[in-house]
């Protein structure tokens, strides 16, 4: 198992992980980041507007081994 941390921003908070979480490999790591993103997307969406999102992780030593970033744009035509 290796410990890698899942750190979040949605363009107003960033929330670095200071615990991180035994994974039992790379992949499975990024499979969580990528997760954390689509509970992100769908708790934004459902409020509108625009924001970046993101998510990296980092490996034991503070390196950043995965980074996700997205920019949500909801545009609306109230003329039909």
């Amino acid at each position: 198992m290796t410990r890698y941390f899942i750190d979040t921003f949605d363009g107003a908070l960033d929330v670095r992980d200071a615990t991180g979480a035994d994974f039992s490999s790379y992949d499975e790591a990024c499979t969580e980041a990528r997760r954390a993103v689509r509970d992100m997307i769908r708790d934004y969406v459902d409020d509108g507007g625009s924001r970046p999102l993101g998510v990296s992780v980092r490996n034991r030593d503070g390196k950043t081994v995965y980074a996700l970033r997205l920019a949500l744009s909801e545009s609306v035509d109230r003329d039909e």
